[in-house]
């Protein structure tokens, strides 16, 4: 749990992120902390003691990023895109979107599953776990994994069977993984955000029915 403390002359605001909670309790001017029912403030280094609810160390969540994996960043793999270099406007790719449009779908998917190989590997996964600094995996995912459309469709078949690949390595050496939908169809605003909450369900009961099987 992490907590910020915000002060006033008199009176120190508390806000629990992640929590939606807030609570506000009148301190004295001359007390370093302040005293609420689960923790202690200490208002000159705005940090926090005795909190009952903190997670023991090796309990807190130490995560690495698998970015670049299922869904294509040209700064986390250029090499991917040095091919389109000195290319004419149109058959230029910046993403996965257009990595999938300018060279088809067969050709795509083909330089995809070979990316999949070796970008993150039951290795990489076993040496994190051993290196005990790391016990959590944020996997971002896209939409077009579980319901193709437009250019995805033949591109990345196959996508979900790496992502199930990396559940079980994760499983047997003891990691926890953040399934981050990372990218989604149409504008991420909020007069779109219902329209995208059907999409929402659709993926996660895909990664649901993997976490079964």
């Amino acid at each position: 749990m992490i907590c910020s403390l915000r002060r006033s002359a008199t009176i120190s605001s508390l806000l629990l992120l992640g929590t939606g909670i807030s609570q506000t309790a009148f301190a004295s001017n001359n007390a370093d902390a302040t005293q609420y029912k689960h923790f202690v403030a200490h208002n000159a280094t705005w940090t926090c003691a005795a909190d009952e609810h903190a997670t023991p160390f090796n309990n807190q969540i130490r995560g690495v990023n698998l970015g670049g994996w299922m869904v294509l960043e040209p700064w986390i793999t250029p090499s991917l895109f040095y091919q389109f270099l000195s290319q004419p406007e149109g058959q230029v790719a910046i993403d996965t979107y257009s990595f999938c449009e300018v060279l088809g779908a067969e050709e795509a998917n083909l330089q995809l599953r070979r990316h999949w190989d070796t970008w993150v590997t039951e290795d990489i996964i076993r040496q994190l776990a051993e290196s005990g600094a790391v016990n959590s995996l944020r996997l971002p995912v896209g939409d077009f994994m579980y319901e193709p459309y437009g250019p995805y469709v033949g591109c990345t078949d196959g996508a979900t069977d790496y992502v199930e690949d990396l559940l079980d390595w994760a499983h047997e050496y003891g990691l926890t993984v953040l399934i981050d939908i990372h990218a989604m169809k149409g504008e991420q605003k909020r007069q779109k955000q219902m329209e995208n909450m059907h999409k929402l369900c659709i993926i996660y009961e895909g990664i649901c029915s993997l976490a079964k099987e």
